[in-house]
């Protein structure tokens, strides 16, 4: 009854971060109260990955507020900040504007998204606009 309580406790306290955090605005609307579906199956731990890194916000610049807006543009087109709608709607040039349900739908827990996310890396690399240290490469420094 004790360990019962202190997950219960533990659980508010995780959600309540959530809720909180500035990092990843889109996992308020991911989170599950069980283990996402994607890691229960059993597969390519690769697979699994790219699909925390996505869910979590790490493959998308928006929410680093510590950087400066410079590091936090599209690796795609190197213009606007990265952001999901940006992503989806402009530079993936999936049509439909980068809506909410859009993004939730590629970021469902079942893992139906990983190839999107697949092809959205393929795409940063063969663009190539940022190069190492995150400058971009085609000669221009700003758009203004």
């Amino acid at each position: 009854e004790v360990e019962d309580r202190d997950l219960e406790i533990q659980q508010q306290e995780r959600y309540g971060r959530i809720e909180r955090s500035r990092w990843n605005r889109c996992y308020r609307e991911l989170r599950t109260l069980d283990i996402p579906r994607y890691l229960k199956k059993a597969g390519k731990e690769g697979r699994m990955i790219r699909i925390a890194r996505f869910r979590l916000g790490n493959e998308m610049r928006e929410g680093r507020y510590w950087e400066r807006e410079e590091d936090r543009r599209c690796r795609l087109c190197g213009w606007e900040e990265e952001t999901w709608e940006h992503v989806v709607g402009v530079c993936k040039g999936e049509g439909g504007g980068g809506g909410t349900e859009e993004i939730l739908g590629i970021l469902k827990d079942d893992g139906s998204g990983e190839g999107w996310m697949k092809e959205l890396q393929r795409r940063r690399i063969k663009s190539n606009v940022w190069g190492e240290r995150g400058g971009r490469t085609d000669g221009w420094t700003d758009r203004r």
